[in-house]
């Protein structure tokens, strides 16, 4: 399913439709975790804690995770 949506929104009309139809965790970009790469930055950087501002990224999974990690966001 996944790939069938990500394949419609080639086509820019599709997202109201995919917003509409789907729950959050539906989304082929829905990612509970923190995004690797942030993760593997901050580990590379060794960056433990700092500030952080989550904008428009969805329900706030990455704002989540990053206050797990110690940081005020």
């Amino acid at each position: 399913m996944a790939e069938q949506v990500l394949t419609k929104l080639a086509d820019k009309s599709h997202w109201d439709d995919v917003y509409r139809r789907l729950e959050v965790e539906e989304m082929p970009w829905f990612n509970p975790e923190l995004d690797r790469d942030i993760e593997k930055a901050l580990d590379n950087l060794n960056i433990k804690k700092g500030k952080a501002l989550d904008i428009g990224t969805g329900p706030g999974t990455q704002a989540i995770e990053l206050a797990k990690r110690g940081f005020k966001v």
